[in-house]
């Protein structure tokens, strides 16, 4: 289990992310603790996850249910946390310990929704046997079942003064009991289609359901009113603590805010890529909790959308007249886009960072940076007459085309996102008519969306035919030949280190991106030479320092099942060595804890393993010495990420900053841009880490320290501080990466400093690794993979291979598997990789290791082609038998099989290395394709698709 802890400057005024909290499956539902310290979330992976809202970190899992955990939630006093399942079982936790207090399994058919009464004494859950079950907490949980719906009940809930419970139901009724006897006092039938969810507001003025069709209806209590909102479909509603707002989600994975009183839509917002299942306000009505069929928990900061968000939105009027402007710019457009809608993002994406820009411009320069030079299609518009002269637009487009620059970020895939930042760095400086103004904010969302929707059905040559001629956009007035010389200008000014590196770093998923995310990003373009030095070191050590190994954190041991060794564990899990002692040997070892067991009872479930980076700054770290340390620091961070650590970073100068993230685009800004102009404090920096450790080190199963200092860190004090850094030692492992000037690299200039015997580990990195021939950032790799293998790593390729499985879409598979679109020989079209990756195999048995990659492969595979299902079985059933002595054999993912592609047919017939075995033609791989089926490896093409899982291919398993 993972969380990822993000934070978002709030420069627009919508929701603020703070966390994502992960699970293994759908999420099911979310519930707020009655004091908001914590969030507990039930997922189809039968597991409930207690959650710390500030920090975002895993507390507790409970685990108990043989099902989907389809509700929760807490007692008033917060001791108790209740479960439903769809097995039919109820069970009440205790939140402290994750201890079971009651199962409640008098229930016979699924349980939906649950819910406790405001004094602690009823527990009630809605039946699909068309029943509610009342538990009385007071009585030793017994049970009264209330009878009268004629369908499933699906929502309960409690009045805030504990004398109802409404109940929602599949027979489209709200119902009303009388507590605490249980008599049915009315019925409410306002809705067609299934109750989804009921709820009370918290003054207890209204009772508010929902139904499948998207109606909401607000009856007020005691005056004997309602209204009615529409809505898309319903699938979850919550309340405000002060009554006054009311939140509704989806299955779109939007979020709408309404205000109770009047059924006014004052904000909306796009939350996840899924279905919204569960949604919850915290108790101060900060925060809002979403759980969705992405697998993931949302807690974002809503506390500003209210006041801010009636203002800011576009009449309609005038958004559609906005639209129908730049819609008719699509006339002007000399390029064909594949997915006609995507230009919606990349408008939205160059809009919110320059203001003003015209459709067709967005359209053009967006298919000339995400298209390879053989499929872009540039040409005079067949619709525009031949006395309109476009020529020298269509010189100006063939220009950009002709950049080395673009024609290298055409092979690149790029996200909408990154499109939008290029363009609008493209742009920076031409200025367009105001009517060509773009929305930001939540109106820019609803804008980009409506305006793909337009494009998907939009001919240009109707367009054309259909605007008045005094109408239609002039290109030469738009695009004045001062304007095309600004823009070739800016694309000369333009780093393809700097765009490499936004192209790694952003985002990269499919669809309009947040806009705090690029302005996130946007901060970071622009940069001064040295700080695009920087990143260029750490796009080049990224694959050097890659090699660190998981779980222990930097020991490498000898292939064969001895990485992760421990001290405790089943006796079938000794290693060899330790079984060939004699008995006598052996049982004194065992007795004495030091026998040596495989790291494979599970350890990795005992905690998070976390990584803290310390990067020293101050007048100290001048010049090479503090660019080589932020590309250092940054490297070492998306290593350490890339094998499941969770990644600090501090500064260590004058002081020691508080340790931050470096997943976030915004973090890496910090790192790049942080200055100290004062002198480090070598003893207060050691007594401020000690405490952070300290503070750690119940919390983390275990803790790696990575110093990145210059070759005098704490020179003249070291031996007084050996208290201090023994202190260190004890608490967590430490290692140092020296950074010396010098322009030796396969050589250490002098002997290690005095200081280094302070550590476990130390490394020296010289700054004449930044440069080759003069000319900064280039790297000699010869003399680098010396420098790697002397500090017991192995180069790699430019990232580590992936290795938990994903679920990709074909339309997101080129970027997120890194692959090229081509036409094979025979006519149709294939996946192949854009980069082949250079094995280096060493055939050992019935087993191959790559040494490039430290993945062990399964020399021949399956006799037989299997569907998914049987490949599963037949991986399973390798392990149990301990084939070549490993029970860790696993499907590989796309990236990790795709490695063993070769970029030409072999003496085999096929395109993988003759060394494996030649009857597996296509392989499954652990990658799922969303929508159904799992991607595969063809060897006998050499390129990746996606085959249905009830189709058959072959296996062949790995390890890493």
């Amino acid at each position: 289990m993972q969380n990822k802890f993000i934070t978002l400057e709030n420069q627009m005024k919508h929701t603020r992310l703070f966390h994502i909290l992960r699970h293994r499956d759908h999420v099911c539902c979310v519930c707020f603790s009655p004091n908001g310290k914590f969030l507990a979330s039930g997922s189809k992976d039968r597991s409930i996850e207690l959650w710390d809202v500030q920090s975002g970190r895993q507390i507790l899992t409970f685990k108990g249910h043989e099902d989907h955990v389809l509700g929760v939630c807490f007692s008033p006093d917060g001791h108790f946390l209740a479960s439903s399942s769809r097995e039919g079982l109820v069970i009440v936790w205790d939140t402290e310990t994750g201890r079971q207090i009651r199962k409640l399994d008098e229930i016979t058919r699924p349980s939906w929704d649950i819910s406790f009464s405001p004094n602690g004494q009823y527990l009630a859950s809605g039946s699909l046997e068309n029943t509610v079950h009342l538990w009385e907490v007071n009585k030793n949980f017994s049970s009264n079942t209330l009878v009268g719906h004629t369908g499933k009940v699906i929502s309960v809930a409690f009045s805030p003064d504990g004398q109802l419970l409404a109940s929602g139901s599949e027979d489209t009724t709200v119902r009303l009991w009388k507590l605490p006897t249980g008599r049915s006092t009315g019925i409410r039938g306002d809705h067609d289609h299934y109750v989804r969810c009921i709820r009370f507001s918290p003054d207890n003025q209204f009772l508010i359901s929902a139904s499948t069709d998207g109606v909401i209806c607000l009856r007020h209590l005691t005056v004997q009113s309602s209204h009615v909102i529409h809505d898309s479909q319903v699938s979850g509603i919550c309340i405000s603590p002060d009554s006054k707002s009311l939140v509704s989600c989806g299955s779109e994975g939007t979020i709408r805010l309404w205000e109770v009183e009047t059924g006014e839509k004052i904000y909306e917002e796009t939350m996840h890529k899924e279905r919204i299942t569960g949604i919850d306000f915290s108790p101060n009505g900060l925060y809002i909790a979403t759980g969705s069929h992405d697998n993931s928990v949302r807690l974002s900061d809503i506390s500003e959308t209210k006041s801010a968000q009636t203002g800011s939105v576009t009449s309609e009027k005038t958004f559609q007249n906005l639209l129908d402007i730049h819609m008719k710019t699509l006339i002007l457009s000399h390029t064909i886009t594949p997915t006609p809608s995507r230009p919606s993002a990349w408008l939205r994406g160059a809009g919110s960072m320059c203001g003003c820009v015209p459709l067709f411009l967005v359209q053009d320069i967006g298919n000339i940076l995400t298209q390879t030079r053989d499929h872009l299609r540039i040409g005079r518009p067949a619709h525009i007459p031949g006395d309109i002269d476009t020529s020298f637009y269509l010189d100006f487009l063939e220009r950009l085309s002709g950049y080395p620059m673009l024609a290298e970020i055409g092979a690149w895939n790029i996200s909408e996102t990154i499109a939008g930042i290029m363009i609008a760095r493209l742009i920076n400086g031409v200025e367009f008519p105001e009517i060509y103004q773009v929305p930001v904010g939540t109106a820019g969302i609803d804008f980009a969306r409506q305006l793909g929707v337009r494009l998907d059905r939009a001919e240009a040559s109707v367009i054309w035919r259909e605007t008045d001629p005094g109408l239609r956009p002039d290109l030469r007035q738009l695009l004045p030949s001062k304007s095309m010389a600004e823009i070739e200008k800016n694309l000369r000014k333009l780093d393809i280190d700097e765009l490499r590196f936004l192209h790694r770093y952003g985002p990269r998923i499919t669809g309009a991106p947040d806009p705090e995310e690029m302005l996130d990003l946007f901060n970071l373009t622009g940069l001064p030479p040295s700080v695009r030095m920087a990143m260029s070191q750490m796009l080049r050590l990224l694959p050097k320092i890659s090699q660190i190994k998981r779980t222990g954190g930097v020991q490498t041991y000898a292939m064969g099942g001895y990485e992760g060794l421990t001290h405790k564990g089943s006796l079938d899990s000794l290693i060899p060595t330790e079984l060939a002692n004699p008995a006598d040997i052996l049982f004194h070892r065992l007795l004495n804890k030091e026998a040596l067991y495989y790291g494979r009872e599970g350890t990795l479930e005992q905690g998070k393993e976390m990584a803290f980076i310390i990067t020293q700054s101050g007048i100290e770290m001048y010049g090479d010495y503090f660019v080589l340390a932020q590309g250092l620091t940054l490297a070492l961070a998306q290593a350490m990420q890339n094998r499941g650590y969770e990644v600090r970073h501090s500064f260590a100068g004058s002081t020691l900053t508080s340790p931050a993230g470096t997943n976030r685009a915004s973090d890496v800004h910090r790192i790049l841009y942080y200055r100290d102009e004062e002198t480090a404090r070598h003893e207060k920096i050691l007594n401020e880490v000690s405490k952070l450790l300290k503070a750690w080190k119940e919390k983390y199963r275990s803790i790696q320290v990575f110093w990145v200092v210059n070759e005098f860190w704490d020179a003249d004090d070291w031996d007084l501080h050996t208290g201090l850094y023994k202190k260190l030692k004890t608490c967590a492992g430490q290692q140092v990466w020296f950074i010396r000037c010098g322009d030796e690299i396969s050589k250490e200039k002098g002997r290690m400093p005095d200081v280094s015997r302070q550590f476990h580990r130390c490394h020296i990195v010289n700054t004449g690794l930044m440069w080759q021939d003069n000319k900064p950032p280039l790297v000699d790799y010869a003399r680098v993979r010396k420098l790697v293998r002397r500090a017991g790593k192995k180069p790699g390729m430019d990232h580590p291979l992936r290795s938990e499985p994903l679920e990709v879409s074909v339309e997101d598979a080129n970027r997120v598997f890194e692959m090229t679109e081509a036409v094979h020989e025979l006519g149709f079209k294939i996946r192949r990789p854009v980069e082949y990756f250079k094995n280096e195999y060493e055939p050992k048995g019935d087993i191959v290791i790559d040494h490039a990659s430290s993945i062990m492969w399964q020399k021949a595979g399956s006799e037989n082609e299997m569907n998914y299902e049987n490949a599963a079985a037949y991986v399973k059933q390798l392990n149990e038998k301990l084939f070549a002595g490993y029970e860790d054999w696993r499907l590989p993912t796309v990236d990790e099989l795709a490695s063993l592609l070769e970029a030409e047919k072999q003496s085999n017939g096929l395109y993988i290395d003759p060394i494996f075995d030649a009857a597996q033609r296509w392989c499954w791989t652990a990658d799922k394709r969303v929508g159904g089926g799992a991607w595969d490896v063809n060897f006998n093409y050499g390129y990746v698709y996606w085959t249905n899982l009830g189709y058959n291919n072959y296996v062949r398993v790995c390890r890493a």
